[in-house]
Order: C-alpha cells, then structure tokens, then sequence
C-alpha cells in the first residue's frame, strides 16, 4: 500500500507521470523506495532546499511506522 502511495504522489508531482519508475527493495524489516525519474523533473521532486523530497520522506516513514518497518526513500539517476 505504501508504494501505490508513493507513486500517486511522486506521479501528481512530475510534468511527466509516465517516466516515474518506482521500485521497492525489502531487507528484514527494512524497506527502500527507490524512485527514478527524468532528469528535467528531478529538481520538482526533490523542491526548494530539498523541502518536497524530505516532506515526501517523512510522510513515507510515518505511514511505514503502523507496520513497524524502517523505510527510505531515495531518488537514483
């Protein structure tokens, strides 16, 4: 459930919704987003001074918490 809410917001964020590539990697209990998008949209997701990608990270872990997972969120080229 939490990368089908990633990805819908990762998606409302974009210019391009098509090019969002979202894939999740499990080790124990913990988790990684990873998320690839094209370049030109990179600097709307990560936001003034980082301000979006942190906002985006912190609602991804709090959702993760009701699960009792550690969870990141990384944006890869």
């Amino acid at each position: 459930m939490t990368k089908q809410l990633l990805e819908y917001i990762v998606k409302g964020i974009v210019g391009d919704a098509d090019s969002v590539e979202i894939t999740q990697v499990q080790n124990g209990d913990a988790i990684a987003f990873k998320i690839k998008v094209k370049q030109e949209d990179r600097g709307r997701l990560i936001g003034r001074e980082g301000r979006t990608i942190r906002s985006l990270r912190a609602l991804i872990q709090n959702a993760q918490e009701y699960e009792h997972k550690h969870c990141t969120v990384e944006l890869v080229d």
